[in-house]
């Protein structure tokens, strides 16, 4: 699995990608750069590819902001993280802000970029 930088628009779907390396021994590469190596990405993905393994980029963001050469990015699922964290005041109660994240995946698949 591919996700995109933590950064880039403010997503936050790259933070799985340690704890599904970690804990679930899955093959997960966070980007962590806008300007990442083409074509070091590129031969990560072929030989995943090349040794039965599927890959898929997880992004935040549709249409996906990947572009490699000779892949192409085909949408599977749309899936939404929801949660809540409590906020950092100093205040009983304290407050609880609720959020919902989108993560959309994609398979990157050998063919044409879109």
């Amino acid at each position: 699995m591919v996700f995109e930088a933590v950064w880039a628009q403010d997503s936050r779907v790259g933070h799985f990608a340690a704890p599904l390396w970690s804990i679930y021994d899955k093959d997960a590469l966070l980007i962590s750069t806008d300007n990442a190596d083409e074509k070091a990405l590129s031969m990560a993905v072929a030989q995943w590819l090349d040794s039965g393994k599927k890959a898929y980029f997880i992004s935040q963001s549709n249409p996906a902001p990947l572009f490699l050469k000779g892949y192409e990015l085909v949408p599977v699922a749309e899936e939404k993280w929801r949660s809540s964290t409590i906020t950092e005041r100093l205040a009983f109660p304290p407050r609880v802000g609720e959020f919902e994240i989108p993560f959309y995946i994609y398979q990157i698949a050998k063919g044409d970029s879109l």
